[in-house]
């Protein structure tokens, strides 16, 4: 009888440190179908100018590591300049993309100051 019950003393602390650990293991790993804002910048086809694309997904297996690319914070609350300011001038085509309207940008201003190539905005309806 004593040594059933240290055994089953020893199985329950088994099982508390089992939950603890994966516990711990849960909260270490990122979050699944987080979404964040991503805009990125990539070369137009047949042209020198440049596409500016918003979005709001979640970004899991998605690289970007090769392309210039801004998250959350950089774009929702830029200050005087935007991110991709330093690219203005090269700046042609702006992409709203439809899961953009979920970001919910409350302050857009100057986010295309100096944009001087800028002919087409697409998916403007996305940010009402």
């Amino acid at each position: 009888m004593r040594d059933e019950s240290i055994f089953n003393r020893a199985v329950n602390r088994l099982h508390a440190i089992s939950v603890i650990l994966f516990m711990l293991l849960c909260l270490s790993m990122p979050a699944q179908g987080k979404k964040t804002v991503i805009v990125t910048l990539s070369s137009t086809s047949g042209s020198s100018l440049k596409t500016l694309l918003f979005e709001y997904k979640d970004l899991s297996g998605y690289n970007y590591d090769n392309i210039p690319h801004w998250t959350d914070n950089q774009v929702l609350y830029t200050g005087k300049d935007a991110p991709w300011s330093s690219y203005a001038s090269s700046i042609g085509t702006v992409i709203f993309t439809p899961g953009f309207a979920e970001a919910q940008p409350t302050n857009m201003e100057n986010w295309f100051a100096d944009c001087e190539n800028l002919t087409s905005i697409q998916g403007l309806n996305y940010l009402t």
